[in-house]
């Protein structure tokens, strides 16, 4: 019996020290990953800075947003700016209350973003084929009217990934949509 208890203690102090482990581990990993964000979200301050003083959206320009390796804190962080400036018509009419906005051609918007038909100012969250989903319409003080068939649509904005490493390999991406200076 003796045996028996000295067995029994003996796994329950290795299963001790095992979890003893395990959480100083994840403690570890969690420190590090919020280490990560906030690299990625000074890269992200970064390049909103950069971009409201001139620096262009548009990788076709040589001084444009996409920088590699930026050293910051005990860390390193990646930008890439994707300009979306372009525009299409509405392939039917919409309503003041439509959340949904069919588009001719969503090829090449933002995966969620901020379009402008007419006067009106429209955020989406979502694109499903050529239709911008969940839509909220009217924002900025601007007001949610009808729109006709083939009325333009514009989008001018800039998609912003920043991407926070720490040496031991651990990262974090971050994104943000910004309206190009003087846009909308």
């Amino acid at each position: 019996a003796a045996i028996f208890i000295i067995v029994v203690l003996g796994f329950m102090g290795v299963m001790f020290l095992s979890l003893v482990n395990t959480g100083a581990f994840t403690s570890v990993n969690t420190m590090q990953s919020k280490q990560a964000f906030y690299i990625a979200e000074g890269g992200l301050e970064r390049a909103v800075y950069r971009l409201n003083n001139g620096t262009s959206c548009n990788p076709v320009f040589p001084a444009n947003l996409n920088e590699a390796n930026v050293a910051l804190g005990e860390g390193e962080f990646d930008l890439v700016g994707t300009d979306h400036t372009l525009s299409t018509v509405l392939s039917a009419g919409i309503n003041n209350a439509d959340t949904i906005i069919p588009v001719a051609s969503s090829v090449n918007f933002a995966p969620l973003g901020r379009i402008m038909i007419e006067s009106e100012i429209i955020d989406y969250n979502g694109i499903v084929g050529n239709t911008l989903v969940n839509a909220v319409r009217g924002v900025d003080g601007t007001t949610a009217v009808a729109h006709a068939f083939n009325t333009p649509t514009a989008q001018d904005q800039c998609r912003i990934v920043s991407t926070g490493y720490l040496p031991s390999l651990t990262q974090r991406v971050v994104a943000r949509n910004l309206q190009n200076p003087g846009a909308m």
